[in-house]
């Protein structure tokens, strides 16, 4: 990976840090469902944004495509934090 690549991908203040950090978002009450998607919303610090992505073999068998998809909605979620 050559440095500039690096500048394309999520900032560490918009990552989770691990993986107890995620675990609070799993559990929180609040959620939006729909037959493709299920979102878990969870507060946080004003004006930082998170995302965490979990992909399940139910939507997309290969682990290529589940990847894909992934990718794809990173960098919708960083072209929008802008």
């Amino acid at each position: 990976m050559t440095r500039g690549a690096r500048k394309e991908g999520l900032s560490r203040r918009h990552r989770f840090a691990g993986r107890g950090s995620f675990a609070p978002a799993l559990r929180s009450p609040r959620k939006l469902r729909s037959p493709a998607l299920l979102l878990h919303l969870l507060a946080g610090q004003p004006g930082v944004s998170r995302l965490g992505l979990v992909v399940p073999k139910r939507l997309a068998r290969r682990s290529v495509d589940r990847n894909r998809i992934k990718r794809l909605v990173r960098e919708a979620f960083r072209q929008d934090q802008w």
